[in-house]
């Protein structure tokens, strides 16, 4: 069973933008978890399903349970052309999205 638009799923993410010369991994700018990631002690964080941006949620409606997906969102599905908080217009995002549970 895939989850709706109404869910609200338990998942562990990383966002990060495109490697750069200064940030080779790509710049982090949001975690549910720091450091590494320890799946018997992390807690998983619940976010609404249409709460968050189309391309996130585009990801989490097609994942089933235990899923683990690095998805990369292009800035039309992501925040778009303006800056939000760290994040720069037209920035294209990558999630590595870990679906525990959802409801």
């Amino acid at each position: 069973e895939d989850t709706s638009q109404t869910d609200d799923g338990e998942i562990h993410y990383r966002g990060n933008l495109l490697p750069s010369r200064s940030y080779p991994s790509g710049y982090q700018f949001d975690t549910s978890y720091n450091g590494t990631f320890y799946p018997s002690v992390s807690e998983a964080t619940v976010l609404s399903v249409n709460e968050v941006i189309v391309g996130f949620s585009t990801a989490l409606q097609h994942m089933h349970r235990g899923d683990h997906w690095r998805v990369t969102i292009p800035y039309q599905l992501g925040y778009g052309t303006s800056e939000y908080n760290s994040i720069p217009g037209y920035s294209t995002l990558i999630f590595d999205i870990r679906l525990v549970d959802f409801e």
